[in-house]
């Protein structure tokens, strides 16, 4: 690569961040859809907290994994695996709605125009079962990749941080363009969704760029959360400060991560490396 493209690579991701922020500050209902998500993991995590003193949840967490993760410190240890499942559903059941909402917003301000929460709400809630589809085939790809390919490597923690980092940021990149492009293109499913992972092999080399700071504090979260029983010994009460921190960076990688690749998806008209 030349220092031309590349003077060019950083100027347009510089560019494409600068123009985030304006669609923030044009329409901060953006940020709020992507805070709702948030407010909901953390009424999830509060919820399943309180668990051992919920009388109509303990039993299912007696059934299911025993009797001895209702009582302290052992509840912390089953407290990120509850949180993960509540986190997919909520992600899968309203989060790509409310994604989905923000991508028609931002599409909105990047052509100087309006669009109402309740306009946008009902050009996606068309899509909606489509949409829901694009993110389970996204997760399901996600988790595969990532158990196999890490299966393979040996147990040491940087090499399975970079694989995993590198990996992640692969599989983000390739995928990121599926949901605009069946949102704000018109196409119909399968035409969109091959429009969006063309679009994404295209432009991977400036998309994991444009990323990877979001998607490295995402793995780093990934790695402490692996490493939570060992805060049971210690201090368990950093297991729940783990999982809260890490619905914040969460929340904040989302809103970066979404809003920069739409930006990005609808300057693909335009002369791009």
């Amino acid at each position: 690569m030349s220092r031309k493209q590349d003077s060019s690579m950083w100027g347009l991701i510089r560019k494409i961040y600068s123009k985030s922020c304006e669609v923030l500050q044009k329409d901060p209902t953006i940020l709020f859809l992507f805070i709702l998500v948030g407010i909901l993991d953390l009424l999830a995590l509060s919820v399943l907290f309180l668990i051992p003193s919920i009388g109509f949840l303990s039993p299912i967490v007696r059934t299911l994994w025993g009797e001895r993760f209702l009582h302290y410190p052992e509840n912390f240890l089953l407290l990120p695996k509850l949180f993960n499942y509540a986190h997919f559903i909520i992600l899968t059941l309203i989060g790509v709605l409310l994604t989905s909402v923000a991508i028609k917003k931002i599409q909105a301000c990047y052509d100087n125009s309006r669009i109402s929460l309740v306009q946008a709400g009902k050009v996606v809630i068309r899509k909606y079962f489509g949409l829901m589809a694009i993110w389970l085939l996204f997760y399901g790809v996600f988790m595969v990749a990532m158990r196999f390919i890490l299966s393979f490597l040996p147990p040491v923690i940087f090499l399975q941080f970079a694989v995993a980092f590198l990996l992640s940021l692969i599989i983000q990149s390739v995928f990121v363009f599926l949901m605009p492009a069946y949102i704000l293109l018109g196409s119909r499913f399968l035409k969109a969704i091959w429009e969006g992972f063309l679009l994404g092999l295209k432009r991977l080399h400036i998309t994991c760029l444009l990323i990877s700071v979001p998607m490295f504090a995402m793995i780093v979260l990934s790695f402490l959360k692996s490493i939570i029983p060992a805060f049971v010994q210690v201090v368990p009460e950093m297991v729940l400060w783990v999982l809260f921190v890490g619905v914040v960076v969460s929340t904040v990688v989302d809103l970066l991560v979404t809003t920069s690749t739409t930006i990005l998806f609808l300057e693909r008209e335009k002369s791009i490396l």
